[in-house]
């Protein structure tokens, strides 16, 4: 028994006995007919999670995470195509960011709007949910149902955490200064907020937790969305995107496979300037801004010593940028792949929060649940709303997009 390689399987082979010398080949005599092709095993692909993607083989994704189409350098794999045919697209990833403020109505009708509109034209979303709303002592069934309002049959449901005092209390981790309660604007002294239901923390960086409390905190907040009905998958946002190495260490440690904290330093920049007047260290967001820009794509963190798939968050929530600044940015991703092969693909991401869908509410702190201290106008879900109609009505644009879940990009890109 021999074995040879044929695209890189391994095929074994019973040989056989040399052949007799005979008659001189061809043109003396007739060619001899050709040996029959070896059936080869298929390929074994992951299943896919949800109906809007059809897997092919890929080739290996690049090494560095910038590099595009029209650029002499390798891209990624498209697995989707036109009738089954592959096709150069733009994969798009939508989320929203559950935070753990509040869940009224006038925002969750909103949500629930664009879900119709969204199973209408077959499009999945991410929700990054942060188990607040089930650690304080609320009604588990009735905030559960409310956020499943916004939800559609192929969606994802992923763990978002802010440091929110009851789910650390839940998770066996002591809260510390929230980082508004110890910074100039609020005298160093009472938190700037609460939640509707009197909880304390959204504003609590868990850049400020070790390896082992961050996969604590993690593991306690799987078994609250599990316990209020929720499938969880393995994919995971920092709130405030904030992250260091300790930090997505205990992310993996916790069994998430994905993180989609990363963002470009130009998205964050309030919240860089508040981080190093207060002398944070680790400063909660230097690592993004050392590895994410706008245009980085997919890729594993191995690099800086962490085995998890990066999807970067991009410059695109809907909170910090326009409509206008959305379709820019998918024409930028049309350029990219205007001149691609038939089996290539960018990725891009768009995303908002629920709590600041129409109107964002905050709640004082050391006061009964639910005494309002501000009612602000958002209207940031339209923004998002009104750019996938722009490329809804535009079939020439619409044709070009593949929209996915974060857990299924990560097998488009980096499985």
């Amino acid at each position: 028994m021999c074995t040879f390689f044929y695209d890189g399987l391994v095929i074994p082979v019973e040989p056989g006995p040399l052949p007799s010398p005979g008659p001189k080949p061809w043109p003396f005599e007739p060619r001899p007919e050709p040996l029959p092709k070896p059936i080869l095993p298929k390929p074994i692909l992951p299943k896919p999670k949800s109906p809007f993607i059809r897997l092919r083989p890929r080739r290996p994704a690049p090494m560095f995470p910038d590099r595009f189409p029209g650029k002499s350098t390798p891209i990624y794999d498209v697995r989707v195509g036109h009738k089954g045919k592959p096709r150069a697209c733009v994969t798009v990833t939508l989320s929203a960011d559950w935070d753990g403020h509040d869940l009224r109505d006038e925002n969750v009708g909103a949500i629930e709007h664009f879900a119709a509109w969204r199973q209408q034209h077959g499009v999945p979303m991410t929700h990054f949910v942060c188990p607040s709303y089930f650690s304080n002592g609320q009604n588990v069934a009735q905030n559960a149902n409310q956020i499943r309002r916004g939800m559609i049959p192929g969606d994802e449901v992923a763990i978002h955490v802010h440091g929110w005092r009851s789910l650390l209390q839940q998770a066996g981790v002591l809260q510390v200064a929230s980082f508004w309660s110890g910074s100039p604007v609020n005298n160093y002294q009472t938190p700037a907020y609460a939640n509707a239901w009197a909880d304390i923390g959204h504003d609590n960086p868990i850049t400020h937790y070790t390896r082992q409390e961050i996969t604590q905190i993690i593991n306690r907040s799987r078994a609250l969305l599990q316990g209020a009905g929720f499938n969880v998958s393995s994919s995971f946002r920092s709130g405030a995107w904030v992250a260091h190495r300790e930090l997505l260490r205990g992310v993996r440690n916790a069994g998430c496979i994905l993180d989609a904290s990363g963002v470009p330093p130009a998205m964050t920049e309030p919240l860089n300037g508040l981080f190093t007047a207060m002398a944070l260290n680790p400063h909660p967001l230097a690592l993004w801004a050392n590895n994410i820009t706008p245009n980085s794509q997919p890729h594993v963190l191995n690099p800086i010593g962490v085995n998890l798939r990066e999807l970067p968050c991009h410059y695109s929530l809907a909170d910090y940028n326009t409509q206008q600044g959305i379709e820019g940015r998918m024409q930028w991703a049309l350029g990219q792949i205007q001149h691609a092969q038939l089996d290539q693909t960018v990725y891009l991401h768009f995303g908002f929060h629920p709590e600041t869908a129409v109107t964002l509410r905050l709640y004082q702190p050391n006061q009964p649940a639910g005494t309002v201290l501000a009612n602000i106008p958002m209207n940031h879900l339209a923004k998002l709303e009104g750019a996938l109609q722009t490329w809804r009505a535009s079939g020439a644009i619409w044709g070009q997009l593949q929209f996915v879940t974060v857990e299924d990009a990560v097998q488009i890109f980096v499985p």
